[in-house]
């Protein structure tokens, strides 16, 4: 089906034909491309079961090629796939917010998941949180959802926050940074509905970087 759209592509190219037969060939392109990108997230999403880093990274580039090469750590990775995968699916939610990026945060393996405990969030906590603010979809969810803008957006800061930091990736402690510097978005209103300042979250962050190269060199 690749090479069928690669093909139909290079027709399009063209300028011979008929506006009619374009307009038919865009639709059916269009409509394959659908197609096989579903199938395609079916297929890597059958390779990662048991969280393999190369499994992951090939979703990784193939959901998000916007952010294809950069410097995002495995963790990381994880979290924007399979676990912001998993907690959608739970709101029955075709898109994945910053509501769905916090829960994702908090899952095992997530160098945020500490920072945010330590904090007194937990998955149960946030769990309730979003179910107060949004409603559950209707049907499940079909598919890979795809970014919301402000989601987009915090990913963005999270990669700015690395660099000005001089961290050598972006990991899910900077996409928690990114969440509370971008600030105005769900999931910063979730930490600060449980009582938690965007201020004391981002310090927090600061201080467990701070702390793990103070024993990393002692």
């Amino acid at each position: 089906m690749r090479e069928w759209i690669k093909a139909g592509d290079r027709i399009l190219t063209r300028g011979d034909i008929p506006q009619g037969e374009r307009e038919l060939m865009i639709g059916q392109l269009e409509a394959a491309r659908g197609t096989y990108r579903k199938f395609r997230q079916e297929e890597l999403l059958a390779t990662t079961t048991d969280r393999d880093p190369e499994a992951v990274r090939q979703l990784f580039d193939f959901l998000y090629p916007e952010f294809r090469g950069r410097d995002f750590s495995f963790d990381l990775q994880a979290t924007l796939t399979l676990d912001c995968f998993e907690v959608a699916k739970s709101f029955n939610h075709q898109y994945i917010g910053t509501e769905h990026l916090i829960l994702a945060m908090l899952h095992e393996g997530c160098p945020a998941a500490p920072i945010l405990s330590d904090l007194g969030v937990n998955k149960a906590k946030v769990h309730s949180a979003v179910e107060f603010m949004i409603e559950r979809g209707d049907r499940p969810t079909q598919g890979f959802p795809g970014l919301t803008p402000r989601a987009r957006t915090v990913i963005e800061h999270a990669g700015y926050a690395a660099q000005r930091l001089e961290h050598l990736q972006t990991t899910g402690e900077h996409l928690l940074l990114g969440l509370v510097l971008e600030g105005e978005n769900i999931g910063a209103s979730i930490l600060e509905s449980l009582g938690h300042s965007l201020t004391d979250v981002r310090e927090a962050v600061l201080y467990a970087q701070f702390d793990r190269r103070r024993r990393t060199s002692s």
